[in-house]
């Protein structure tokens, strides 16, 4: 029998560490190092889309670092390291992703230090 707090289920979503989520009444949004967004049911944690930060973003570092879901619901911002903010129209209903991705902020990226080159929140 498990606990309160037990471990009841495990579902990956991430090929590399994951380090943002942002959780709604109705959804799970995560972001990784490996490039990928997910968007999960808050009650069943049941995948229902997920996409890439890829080509068409043309992001100089893919790994997603901060996630923020508009009020209305219908845009999602993402934060990069490589200090990119996107902005996504997103149809949580017919679960998927708009067309195309508007850049909201590019700059301040510099990979030879370390610690200090990517947006940590929106």
């Amino acid at each position: 029998m498990l606990g309160a707090g037990s471990v009841k289920a495990q579902h990956k979503l991430h090929e590399r560490p994951l380090d943002a989520i942002t959780v709604t009444d109705t959804h799970v949004f995560t972001g990784g190092r490996d490039g990928f967004v997910n968007v999960l049911n808050a009650t069943s944690y049941a995948l229902l889309f997920k996409f890439e930060i890829g080509p068409k973003f043309a992001s100089v570092c893919n790994t997603v670092r901060s996630i923020a879901l508009h009020p209305n619901k219908s845009q999602l911002l993402i934060g990069t390291l490589g200090s990119e903010i996107y902005e996504i129209s997103i149809d949580l209903k017919g679960n998927k992703v708009g067309a195309d991705p508007k850049i909201v902020t590019q700059g301040h990226y510099s990979p030879c230090k370390k610690d200090n080159n990517e947006v940590w929140g929106l």
